[in-house]
């Protein structure tokens, strides 16, 4: 599995998602968010859905994000209902897979741009359709005109190093992404940045007026009263973890000592792992390397100074004495073998992501991922039986039971 946005409701779903939550495959609920633009939630499961948004016109369509490669034939079926004109381009806001994955299913003539960093990660992906990558991308800033909408991006990381900000000038519309999450504790990828995030969200609200909409990768729409206490909550409980670091407060005491009490109303609006223990747990992993106590990033310098071997002697040694100086944080660390198998470093992916078991062996995703790299290794037994594992830790992984189903396990 992609992403541990266990990463991956808001609340005027909550009733659709407790019908839907049972039903095999994806789902697309289309809402028509003004004459011409609509948005579509796609949802998997509790921990994968998005939000795809189009704008139509007599140019054609224009896609905000993507989505999920086995949901697409849904919103195309939902795009037919609404205009017979093709999707001609696609913004991808950055490279995770829930955003960028259907790039190639709506059609070979759409343009994809994207930040170019987006293309060189997802270049790097062994697994990543070459006819899905960004094919227009820029830097700094990009400017199009589409369907009479002046539509400006600019190149805002924070979540990600590859996060953009896309805006319809004329209809006062701002498209965030990742960069916020809805109603919910943030999210920052182990190559996202605390300080950049903090930055990004600080332009938003002085850029933006009290009449813009703002359109979030994953929850509601949102007004700029609501991103205004989205940032206060980032900033506060970012400087209650430097606090607790400074302090000598390890992750896990943090949590038992309930660091962040006064937010827990932003506790799982949109994904289960989006609470204040994540909050927590990515927190610590992300800020300042002087101030974390993440053992991946011990582990990562270990590797790139020693290769595999030195990395998983020195793993050995922290596993041994685990909570007393370094910490294990399960998204990191996957995080990682995700990076490795993108850059085809395909021994080392799997032994981080069998790290990710060994300390977390209750966690379906960790198994649902290690399963992943053993099915590109081209070993089906170990795929189908980490895959099992998956499943049985997660009835509800529809993940699980769709690979195992490609692997002709029934």
């Amino acid at each position: 599995m992609k992403k541990i946005i266990i990463l991956t409701t808001f609340i005027l779903l909550i009733t659709v998602r407790c019908t839907i939550a049972q039903i095999a495959g994806p789902t697309v609920e289309t809402t028509k968010l003004s004459e011409n633009l609509y948005k579509f939630f796609t949802y998997i499961d509790l921990n994968r859905s998005v939000n795809i948004y189009a704008l139509i016109g007599n140019d054609g369509t224009i896609l905000i994000d993507a989505g999920f490669d086995n949901a697409a034939e849904q919103i195309n079926d939902e795009l037919k209902k609404i205009t017979n004109k093709p999707v001609r381009w696609i913004i991808n806001t950055h490279y995770d897979d829930d955003h960028t994955l259907a790039n190639a299913s709506f059609g070979k003539g759409a343009t994809v741009i994207a930040h170019q960093s987006s293309r060189d990660i997802l270049e790097r992906y062994a697994g990543f359709p070459k006819e899905a990558l960004p094919n227009l991308t820029f830097t700094d800033s990009l400017k199009i005109y589409v369907n009479g909408e002046e539509i400006d991006m600019h190149y805002s990381p924070g979540h990600t190093m590859t996060d953009i900000i896309v805006e319809f000038k004329k209809a006062g519309i701002v498209f965030v992404g990742d960069l916020i999450f809805a109603e919910s504790f943030p999210f920052i990828h182990s190559g996202g940045n605390t300080v950049l995030l903090e930055k990004t969200l600080n332009q938003i609200l002085t850029k933006y007026d009290d009449k813009t909409r703002f359109l979030p990768g994953h929850g509601p729409e949102m007004n700029k009263k609501e991103v205004s206490a989205y940032f206060e909550m980032f900033k506060q409980t970012k400087k209650l973890v430097i606090h607790a670091i400074k302090q000598g407060i390890d992750p896990e005491k943090a949590k038992e000592q309930k660091l962040f009490k006064d937010w827990e109303s932003w506790n799982s609006k949109i994904f289960p792992g989006l609470n204040a223990d994540g909050w927590i747990d990515n927190l610590y992993a992300v800020l300042d390397e002087s101030k974390s106590l993440s053992a991946c990033t011990l582990l990562k310098k270990q590797m790139e100074n020693g290769g595999l071997k030195a990395m998983l002697t020195k793993y050995k040694e922290l596993k041994q004495n685990k909570g007393k100086k370094y910490f294990f944080f399960e998204r990191e660390i996957n995080n990682w073998g995700y990076t490795l198998l993108g850059e085809n470093k395909m021994n080392a992916a799997i032994e981080v992501f069998k790290i990710n078991t060994e300390m977390f062996p209750n966690s379906s995703n960790a198994f649902d991922s290690l399963a992943e790299a053993y099915m590109n290794s081209g070993n089906k037994e170990l795929a189908i039986k980490n895959y099992e594992k998956s499943l049985e830790l997660n009835p509800q992984n529809t993940n699980a039971l769709e690979q195992l189903k490609k692997l002709g396990k029934k």
